[in-house]
């Protein structure tokens, strides 16, 4: 991107969203509430990025709360709805600190 952030995506999610339908829900946290202008650049971000990608976003999800916090309401509530086929993070780390090999499988 022209602000220099690199995107890398995974061919696999590129191949299964061409074959079918996505239902995308966008995931945004920072840690405190004075961080609150970068949650609302995050969802730009990738508001902006799902739409050049021709993702249809059923959901944003907007969460302020230490990511080593395994008791995050709107997460734990966006991971166990099963309608939602791909979750957009700007970073790994803003979805949690540790343990993201698991939630990815």
């Amino acid at each position: 991107m022209d602000t220099g952030t690199i995107i890398v995506t995974d061919p696999l999610v590129e191949v299964l969203s061409t074959t079918y339908p996505q239902k995308v829900a966008i995931y945004t946290r920072v840690s405190a509430a004075e961080n609150k202008d970068n949650l609302e650049g995050q969802t730009k971000r990738l508001t902006d990025y799902c739409a050049a990608k021709g993702y249809q976003v059923a959901a944003v999800v907007k969460e302020i709360g230490s990511g080593v916090n395994d008791t995050r309401p709107k997460l734990l509530k966006l991971l166990t709805n099963p309608t939602i086929t791909l979750i957009v993070v700007e970073h790994k780390d803003r979805l949690t600190r540790f343990g993201f090999n698991y939630i990815e499988q």
